[in-house]
């Protein structure tokens, strides 16, 4: 084999595996991930297959919660601020045999106000153009944010500093308020290690370390600085309570639904 033609077999080879290895990325993808069955009902949201029945419209707030809660991957959210928020878009879905990415690619179809994205290892969902919005507070720029601490301390702790970098210092009012700890947070201590990092980058890279981990954040009317803002992490991976005594708490479906909704397997009737 003459040198040319061994550079060229070479050549071949390594475009064949970084085709497999992008292949495999894109199979690894949240958005990639199989729904069998999804039923979201946001214009009278009683005729809903859901855990959670309600009355009233539901818009992408809650449909992106859904679509996380039962098809368990994790989607940050980041919603419009409340004024331009009041008019619900309802959310009308019922989609058999679909990926994720599917759903959401009619969810954002039916509200175009919002688009989605994959990135630093997690699905997030935000207003068009949200992320050059200058007057976002998830856009903030940390300088440092260095703390070691258990899942609840260290999100409390970045809700603290972005309180202080953005002049905010009263700590029981704006981004303080409204702060709820997860009641069964993942265990262990946890390292955040971020310089001139946004408070957005921060949020996605912290919750991509943890499994099972999202954010969701909702701003009110004016938005006018972070006092604005209120933030908070999820576990799309519900815990739920046993059928036992003493009572126990466990992480996904309990025995007695892994076959309701559209949990049951693919083919299943």
């Amino acid at each position: 084999m003459t040198k040319i033609a061994r550079w060229c077999a070479r050549l071949a080879l390594i475009v064949l595996a970084a085709a497999s290895y992008g292949h495999w990325a894109d199979d690894a993808s949240f958005l990639h991930k199989g729904v069998c069955q999804f039923a979201f009902h946001g214009k009278d949201f009683r005729k809903g297959i859901e855990h959670r029945p309600d009355a009233g419209p539901a818009g992408m707030s809650l449909a992106v919660r859904h679509l996380a809660w039962h098809a368990e991957v994790p989607i940050c959210f980041e919603g419009l601020p409340s004024s331009r928020n009041d008019t619900v878009v309802p959310i009308e879905i019922k989609a058999n045999h679909v990926t994720v990415g599917d759903i959401l690619d009619q969810m954002v179809s039916q509200d175009p106000r919002y688009v989605y994205r994959e990135r630093l290892g997690l699905i997030e969902v935000l207003p068009y153009g949200g992320d050059r919005d200058r007057t976002d507070c998830l856009n903030l720029v940390i300088p440092s944010f260095k703390e070691r601490s258990d899942w609840n301390g260290l999100i409390h702790d970045l809700r603290v500093r972005v309180a202080i970098v953005s002049g905010y210092t009263k700590l029981t009012g704006g981004v303080i308020i409204g702060a709820s700890a997860l009641p069964h947070p993942p265990p262990g201590l946890f390292d955040a290690n971020f310089e001139n990092q946004t408070v957005r980058d921060i949020l996605t890279t912290l919750c991509a370390k943890v499994s099972n981990m999202a954010w969701t954040a909702e701003f009110n009317a004016p938005r006018v600085s972070c006092q604005d803002m209120t933030f908070h992490t999820y576990q799309p991976r519900m815990w739920h309570p046993s059928d036992t005594v003493p009572l126990t708490y466990s992480q996904g479906l309990p025995k007695t639904c892994v076959e309701c909704h559209y949990h049951k397997p693919c083919g299943a009737k």
